[in-house]
């Protein structure tokens, strides 16, 4: 009975303060926020509008706009908080790496089926390389590009150093726990 933008908000505020608990030594090297079209992307937006509020500079990449009606209205809220020159919608800047120790994957939630292609997938890809030079990747809910019920990741697939999941842990997270 609880309103899905409801549960948004709750699962994004939840998250952004496990991650300012979490990674309190890092929020000042900055943090990049991948944002999809969907309810995860939803929640990516809650999260950076939060770390934002709370004086973390917050870069937002939205490779696709947003779709869904909890999206679209969760990011207008962001964007009264976040400076709109670090938002980058409908594409994936070829270098999305400014050094951010902190990368948020909100661009595919437990929806997502079979292999990530296009924008999607080069962002997947940029992310990870943030993770090789030493960024900490989170995911929300479910790494993207990994299927929340199989946890086949066909394809691209983010891996994450910290998945903070909602409701509860998907069996796709156990069977798929190297990229969670």
């Amino acid at each position: 009975g609880v309103p899905s933008r409801a549960l948004m908000q709750r699962a994004g505020a939840a998250s952004a303060g496990e991650i300012a608990l979490r990674f309190r030594d890092r929020l000042h090297e900055g943090v990049v926020v991948l944002a999809g079209p969907g309810n995860n992307g939803g929640d990516a937006w809650v999260v950076a509008r939060a770390l934002a509020a709370s004086g973390v500079r917050v870069r937002v990449i939205e490779p696709v706009p947003a779709k869904t009606p909890d999206c679209i209205a969760e990011r207008a809220l962001a964007l009264d908080v976040i400076d709109v020159a670090h938002v980058v919608t409908g594409s994936v800047p070829e270098s999305i790496d400014r050094g951010e120790a902190i990368v948020i994957d909100g661009l595919l939630g437990t929806g997502g089926r079979g292999a990530v292609a296009g924008i999607l997938a080069e962002a997947i890809g940029r992310a990870n390389a943030m993770r090789e030079r030493g960024a900490t990747v989170i995911a929300l809910d479910v790494p993207s590009g990994v299927d929340a019920t199989t946890g086949a990741a066909d394809g691209v697939a983010i891996v994450a150093d910290l998945t903070l999941t909602f409701g509860t842990a998907k069996r796709g997270q156990l069977v798929n726990r190297g990229a969670c």
